[in-house]
């Protein structure tokens, strides 16, 4: 609400355009859409940095040994780790999760989703030994990052990655329910609870986790080609 006010504010010209990247909501695309009135809508570009997060994993080497799924978060997340799965010509799972107590998440099943629609049940011994990429369009306290990154590792896989475009990087809590503190990202980097993040400078708090395993990726040369087509 605060950035659509904002851009209402201090454009004094009607918009032709509006690009985003990593929008989650469709229903915010749809207000940008009413940004100059209902009658005159700008043109909405959504954008995904899932590419250049490729390219980068790719320039690391990441992506050369061993068996290396993508993974959602959440259920919110599915199409955009589907279409990464695609983008790094691998193949995608589903990690259910279940919480059997407060502040403990556990792996209730593995499945692994074909190329062709097909869905495989999988025992969580799947993720043995394996490398899982989580990607998201944010990260925020990093509870989620880590709390998944813990269980898969937990279940023995050998690395764990997570990917978010627009590093918000809120402090946590400071306790939890049942007075144990909760991580931080830098923590569980340290503790290698999670082993690489990545994250976009779509915010100037991007390089707050100051870390050797947290990288980041530039959006200037994709926003100066957009700026140059416009």
């Amino acid at each position: 609400d605060q950035f659509i006010d904002s851009l209402r504010v201090h454009s004094h010209k009607r918009l032709s355009a509006v690009a985003v990247w990593d929008v989650h909501s469709g229903e915010t695309l749809k207000r940008l859409e009413k940004l100059n009135g209902r009658l005159n809508r700008p043109e909405i570009v959504s954008l995904t940095a899932m590419p250049l997060f490729a390219d980068k994993l790719k320039e690391d080497r990441l992506l050369d040994n061993g068996q290396i799924y993508v993974a959602s978060p959440d259920f919110g997340g599915f199409t955009k780790a589907l279409q990464m799965a695609n983008s790094l010509c691998k193949k995608f799972i589903f990690i259910d999760k279940e919480r059997p107590e407060p502040n403990r998440v556990e792996v209730k099943g593995v499945y692994l989703i074909n190329a062709d629609g097909t869905v495989v049940k999988l025992d969580k011994t799947f993720l043995k030994g394996i490398t899982v990429i989580f990607i998201d369009d944010s990260l925020d306290t990093g509870g989620t990052a880590i709390d998944d990154s813990r269980i898969v590792k937990k279940a023995g896989a050998a690395k764990a990655i997570f990917l978010g475009t627009h590093a918000i990087f809120s402090d946590p809590p400071p306790v939890v329910e049942g007075g144990k503190p909760r991580k931080t990202l830098k923590e569980a980097l340290g503790e290698e609870i999670i082993d690489y993040i990545y994250v976009s400078d779509s915010l100037p708090q991007y390089k707050k986790l100051n870390h050797p395993r947290a990288r980041y990726i530039s959006l200037a040369k994709p926003i100066a080609a957009l700026v140059r087509i416009a």
